[in-house]
């Protein structure tokens, strides 16, 4: 079906995920009519994009009465489904019955729950020393079905047992064995149609097997396959419009398949794949991955190629991305069997895309690997119209990878050296990238004037998509600059682009990044909101989007003094963490959970450990983190301060101001020297002191955070006399300054101190200001 014209601009991330939403919003609308059960059965045979939508509908079980169950076996690779770790999730490992519940099911069979041991012990129910013994459901099923077929189990009425036929016979002790064992029981024709069957798939047409079996007349086979459903080895699912058969085990088709010669299963794969190119010519787009399979099995390299990359672009186009990756390691496959230096046009093209889609599955090596090989081959062939985008591409994953300078070297490649060939998309995405990179090492001039040209580019174009990502990273310089206005006007533009042609997640960026002008613009509470909307789209959409909403958001909730729910936050934050690579996000919680929550509740410990475990990956790229770095010295130095090791605390400062001053981070100014002035303090030397203080107070007006106004004014009121008027201006300001905005914990110290100091103050007003702080005390507490 073709895309409708309103959905083709928009990319297959985005229909993916709207149509899953839409999916979504089904279930829990029928469930919210009355309480709605789903059931998935064999799920390790679905593909990975039901897979993905099956995560979609499980992150949202628990908004009404949906309960899912899905059952899947264990064995070979592991099922990749996240649903399975929700907390919410309950596991029941099916394992062997217990040896009570074992003669259950043989009462269930055969009316009696106790046989001799010799018998027994051939149907699993005791091991060779006669204990009782688990024992697999199917195993005795078939056991039962062999012994009853041999005359040493007979049930009329009653249960007897032939001792001398028992004797006789000896029954594998697998259940592969047993499965073996009755195939080889059956006739010719019926063993030969369930071989051919099991080629086909656990779920065979009638059509394609009697074209396969072609010595057969179709009575012949629908008598065969009666009789087969008759001994529970196959069932019919459906006669219209096609007689449409099922394996009633999938044991059963594998065992039925292995039996085959392996030249013999190959003739089959083949005859199929034909089949089905003669059978769908016209439309074999459905059927691109199934063709892929059979020729891949029958060991016909062009055709398993050809139709492997068909499948992969499919995949691809419809947001399978693991599927995709899977189909085009299958055409690698056969791409190096027929030799990559003859198909390296194709080469190109398969590195470049499976690259592309580890990039979006957070696979940033193997994404990097096949960029480089497909860059290499283009390069050696000069197939210099490949170029452009491959060196984006790799560009774009460093980016993710915060290796700026490796960024702007490969950007620069399209920038330089193939301005003249790439097209004007291509160059607006080099821009972009070199632009990103730039600002993220605070070069914010070189950076935004990139930026501005990617924006023209796009805006020439008509780029819509692209645009509203320039336009978040022009944002993004605008914020790093401090100038919050058109930052915040800047990514305002860019969310509501995101939302109409972009993914959710990305539009859940835009908010955080909104939060945080809002932020520092003094209204947390207007942060707190947006961060919550960014929080419910990273539950839906990304885990490192969440991690990265979490962390933020209890930033501002320790600010507000919510502990509990900023520690609930930064605890699923880590969790998160714990199973993915975001170095990013990581550094961040190290330094929110170290600085805003353990410091101002003296977890020094606590604190000691974050500081450590962010130092340790800011370490690894320091170029990377010249923000974080500062911001780890400030925590570090208030932690020593508090710890007594004051000339440790002092050292610490003295290096987080030459970097702020190197790097231009004059928001933390007013921090690094308020804490400077407290050290002094305790060092004894009070002049220093001063002058760090006095300079803090005067950083706020030239761009540092108003957070640090309050301590700073109650500090220089310590150092004032109690009879001078001064110490009660001091006061004052820092009474008013913790009003206008604070972070809780100063608050309540500044109006605390301060409160204690002007009720004893020699004047009235200084006085009722004095009363008047602490009702404000009480009422904020």
């Amino acid at each position: 079906m073709d895309v409708p014209p309103s959905l083709a601009a928009t990319a297959a991330e985005v229909r993916q995920s709207r149509f899953f939403s839409l999916v979504r919003r089904l279930f829990l609308a029928a469930a919210r009519q009355q309480p709605l059960m789903l059931v998935l059965e064999n799920v390790h045979w679905a593909d990975t994009a039901s897979l993905a939508l099956l995560d979609e509908i499980g992150l949202h079980v628990q908004e009404g009465p949906l309960f899912t169950a899905v059952t899947f076996r264990t064995s070979g690779e592991s099922l990749n489904l996240a649903l399975l770790e929700r907390p919410y999730c309950v596991p029941i490992a099916v394992a062997d019955l217990s040896p009570q519940f074992g003669r259950d099911l043989l009462a269930a069979l055969i009316g009696v729950q106790e046989l001799p041991p010799p018998v027994e012990q051939q149907l699993g129910l005791r091991d060779r020393e006669g204990r009782d013994s688990p024992v697999n459901p199917l195993f005795i099923e078939e056991a039962v079905r062999v012994m009853r077929e041999a005359g040493v189990l007979r049930v009329n009425g009653r249960v007897t047992v032939d001792e001398a036929r028992l004797s006789q016979i000896q029954l594998p002790d697998t259940i592969h064995g047993l499965l073996l064992a009755r195939l080889d029981r059956l006739n010719a024709t019926s063993r030969n149609i369930l071989q051919v069957a099991s080629v086909i798939g656990r779920q065979f047409w009638l059509e394609p097997l009697s074209s396969l079996t072609a010595g057969l007349r179709t009575e012949k086979i629908l008598s065969v396959l009666a009789d087969l459903s008759e001994e529970e080895i196959t069932r019919l699912l459906e006669a219209e419009p096609e007689w449409i058969y099922l394996f009633q085990h999938a044991l059963t088709q594998e065992v039925a398949y292995e039996s085959m010669p392996y030249a013999r299963r190959q003739h089959f794969h083949s005859a199929m794949a034909d089949w089905l190119v003669s059978r769908y010519g016209d439309d074999l787009k459905p059927y691109y991955a199934t063709l892929a399979y059979h020729y891949s099995r029958a060991g016909i390299h062009e055709e398993g190629l050809r139709y492997a990359l068909a499948a992969a672009r499919d995949a691809q186009a419809v947001f399978a991305n693991r599927e995709a990756v899977r189909l085009f390691t299958l055409a690698e496959e056969h791409l190096q069997a027929l030799g990559e230096a003859q198909f390296w046009e194709t080469a190109v093209e398969l590195y470049l895309q499976r690259g592309t889609v580890h990039r979006l599955l957070g696979d940033f090596e193997n994404a990097y690997t096949d960029a480089s090989h497909a860059l290499r081959l283009a390069q050696e062939h000069h197939a210099i119209e490949r170029l452009p985008q491959l060196f984006n591409l790799m560009a774009d994953i460093r980016n993710r990878q915060s290796r700026y300078a490796e960024v702007r070297q490969l950007a620069e490649n399209v920038l330089v050296d193939l301005k003249e060939t790439a097209t004007p998309l291509e160059l607006a995405r080099a821009h972009m990238l070199w632009g990103w990179a730039a600002t993220s090492q605070l070069e914010y001039d070189a950076g935004l004037e990139h930026l501005r040209q990617a924006e023209r580019i796009c805006r020439q174009v008509d780029n819509q998509q692209l645009l509203g990502q320039v336009l978040e990273a022009i944002g993004f310089g605008y914020f790093a600059q401090k100038q919050l206005e058109p930052a915040l006007v800047t990514m305002q533009q860019a969310a509501n682009l995101l939302r109409r042609f972009s993914l959710p997640v990305n539009a859940g960026v835009s908010l955080n990044n909104i939060a945080h002008i809002q932020f520092v613009l003094g209204r947390p509470e207007d942060a707190l909101v947006s961060f919550d909307e960014a929080v419910a789209i990273g539950r839906e959409t990304s885990h490192n989007l969440l991690a990265f909403a979490l962390v933020n958001r209890a930033g501002v909730q320790a600010y507000l003094g919510r502990f509990a729910d900023a520690l609930a936050g930064l605890e699923e934050a880590q969790q998160l963490l714990d199973r993915m690579n975001d170095e990013y996000v990581e550094v961040e919680l190290h330094l929110v959970w170290g600085y805003a929550f353990c410091l101002p509740r003296g977890q020094w410990k606590e604190a000691r450990y974050h500081f450590d475990r962010a130092d340790q990956l800011i370490s690894l790229r320091p170029g990377n983190y010249p923000e974080e770095k500062v911001r780890l010295l400030i925590g570090q130095g208030e932690l020593a301060l508090e710890t007594d090791a004051v000339s440790d605390a002092i050292a610490l400062l003295e290096t987080a101001v030459q970097l702020i001053e190197e790097k231009d981070l004059e928001w933390w100014q007013p921090a690094a020297h308020y804490l400077l002035g407290r050290a002094h303090i305790h060092a004894g030397n009070l002049a220093a002191a001063r002058r760090y203080l006095e300079r803090g107070e005067a950083l706020v007006d030239a761009g540092g955070s108003p957070d640090y106004l309050p301590l700073i004014y109650l500090a220089l009121a310590e150092l004032v006399n109690e009879g001078d008027p001064q110490r009660f201006v001091y006061l004052e300001q820092s009474v008013r300054s913790a009003y206008t905005r604070a972070r809780y914990h100063d608050k309540i110290h500044c109006w605390q101190q301060a409160g204690i100091w002007l009720k004893d103050a020699p004047t009235v007003a200084y006085r009722q200001l004095g009363t008047q702080v602490m009702a404000w005390l009480e009422q904020y507490r």
